[in-house]
């Protein structure tokens, strides 16, 4: 029962919510950014053929699972055994997961439902890196005498002197005959981290009906907002979905079930040399970070949080369409006769842009553009996908 597996969980979409509910179902997080999807596998099964990913069928029917609201779900069933192959071809090699989406009432009720979900998101374990003082003798182990001009024995002692004495370098560097040393530990990968993420759901469904005819009708809402310096790694995303079934005639069913899903992920990159994620791996400690003056103009220092803010934000807007129309015939007892078509539109726009800014370079005092007016671009992409699902089969109970 999805109702149970949800509970009180901030879950943003239906593959996370199955995490650690289903034995031998692996569901792996990837990047972590805002509305990032996750890798399945059934009984770690994995492969260069779709990844080793399971088949995924909502209502019988191929689907994405991230674009599923998880208070639309049912049920969900995981065949794992040999046999989903041979009841579902060579793509259910790896398995099958069976989800089904609520339906309408047959008792004559009428009912209306709403939920929210508020969460707070904080980053649980950053890397720490090797202090100034670290990272220099590391130098003069590998048997280095200069690095970027400093002397390697003349840094260690004036950092040795920092440590003990602070207020003696109150601009945490110092200049010895024309080079900088700097002297005090930065930490940028905590400075492009913003305080905490805020993630919000809300949720509202209808839902009736009687034994001649049901219906229901939903609307979910998410928006997440990433732990980094600035909006700029943001997903939000709507569902709506509204089903109807008939059963006035006793031989005839017909259903319609359809679901619409818009999405928008935003992610800042930049094109500056290291970049953002490269430049918080693989900067030292000593990098300052901040800004600094040079010829009477400020300049601020190429540290990850200001490649944030002057990057542009990857946009990638998303939406799906999916209608699926069911008929079941009873010519007679016990035997059903059941069509299904379903037609899944999907639409992806992707906008990308590379401007240019200057920066002080943080290892050497140099000043640099983040790159170059041939680099320097915007793109926009547009794809769309059309699915089309006819499935045609009987079933007879004794």
């Amino acid at each position: 029962n999805m109702n149970e597996v949800l509970g009180d969980r901030p879950v943003v979409n239906a593959s996370t919510a199955l995490r650690g509910t289903v034995p031998g179902l692996q569901i792996t997080s990837g990047t972590g950014e805002p509305g990032a999807g996750n890798t399945i596998s059934i009984r770690g099964a994995t492969s260069s053929i779709n990844g080793g990913s399971p088949l995924v069928l909502v209502d019988n029917v191929e689907m994405d699972i991230n674009m599923l609201d998880p208070n639309d779900i049912e049920s969900v069933t995981v065949l794992k055994d040999a046999a989903s192959s041979a009841i579902y071809g060579a793509r259910a090699a790896f398995g099958v997961i069976l989800i089904t989406t609520k339906k309408g009432l047959t008792d004559d009720r009428f009912k209306v439902d709403y939920s929210n979900n508020f969460a707070i998101s904080t980053p649980g374990n950053l890397p720490q890196k090797a202090t100034p003082l670290q990272t220099i003798n590391m130098f003069k182990e590998v048997g280095l005498t200069n690095w970027n001009n400093n002397s390697i024995d003349k840094w260690i002692g004036l950092i040795e002197d920092y440590n003990l004495n602070p207020s003696t370098y109150p601009e945490g560097n110092t200049t010895v005959d024309g080079v900088v040393y700097n002297l005090r530990p930065y930490n940028s990968i905590n400075d492009m981290m913003s305080s905490y993420g805020f993630q919000q759901t809300h949720n509202i469904s209808a839902t009736g009906g009687n034994t001649k005819s049901s219906y229901r009708m939903s609307l979910g809402y998410v928006n997440e907002d990433g732990i980094l310096v600035t909006n700029k790694d943001s997903y939000s995303r709507y569902n709506v979905s509204g089903y109807i079934n008939s059963h006035a005639i006793p031989w005839l069913r017909p259903e319609l079930d359809i679901k619409y899903t818009s999405s928008q992920r935003k992610l800042p990159e930049s094109n500056a040399p290291y970049g953002i994620w490269g430049s918080a791996i693989a900067f030292h400690s000593y990098y300052p970070i901040g800004s600094i003056m040079n010829n009477n103009e400020e300049y601020f220092y190429n540290s990850p949080s200001y490649l944030i803010e002057r990057a542009f934000p990857t946009t990638t807007d998303m939406d799906n369409l999916r209608l699926a129309g069911k008929v079941t015939i009873t010519p007679f007892k016990d035997l059903n006769i059941i069509g299904e078509y379903t037609i899944n539109k999907q639409f992806s726009d992707k906008t990308q842009f590379d401007p240019i800014f200057t920066y002080m370079r943080s290892q050497d005092n140099i000043l640099e553009n983040s790159t170059t007016p041939a680099n320097s671009k915007f793109y926009h992409t547009d794809e769309k996908s059309n699915y089309n699902a006819l499935n045609l089969y009987s079933d007879y109970t004794y």
